[in-house]
């Protein structure tokens, strides 16, 4: 039973490290970055190795620079676009009673999308993973796997940092 609560929260960790990194790279997720970092190092994140080496990496780049890449990277190309209802229903009508359902989702567990962003945005539903309770996250992710896996493929063929 401890080996699958420890599973869990390295996975809450590493949905809520996902979350802070897939954010557009503002001065609020700058100045955030070493703590980000020190927390990744001291979790049992699978993947900390290369998260640690991603913040280094862009804690010696300019913000200036970091925010073209995201623009370029998830804004300009549709295929890495962080909304993932747009891959199924793009600009349909159905989307917006997707939408609406997972806003209601989200509320049911009182955890509030943020106004400024869509409750498809990836960054957004990778919170709710890491914060709703057993299975909730999980099952959301799962439902959204298709358009999820889509971005990790565009991301890797474009060799992203993001990925």
């Amino acid at each position: 039973m401890i080996g699958r609560r420890q599973d869990e929260t390295a996975q809450r960790e590493s949905w809520r490290v996902a979350s802070a990194l897939l954010r557009y790279p503002d001065e609020e997720l700058l100045s955030a970055l070493p703590s980000i970092r020190e927390a990744v190092e001291q979790s049992k994140i699978p993947s900390r190795r290369e998260i640690t080496a991603l913040i280094d990496k862009w804690q010696s780049q300019s913000s200036l620079e970091l925010q073209e890449q995201y623009v370029t990277t998830f804004d300009l190309a549709k295929r890495c676009a962080l909304h993932v209802t747009w891959f199924q229903y793009g600009d349909q009508r159905q989307r917006g009673m997707v939408l609406l359902k997972l806003k209601r989702r989200y509320m049911e567990f009182d955890l509030m999308p943020l106004e400024s962003e869509l409750p498809d945005w990836l960054p957004l539903m990778l919170e709710f993973a890491a914060a709703a309770p057993s299975p909730e996250g999980v099952s959301l992710l799962q439902e959204w796997r298709a358009a999820i896996e889509l971005i990790r493929r565009a991301l890797d063929e474009d060799d992203s940092p993001y990925l």
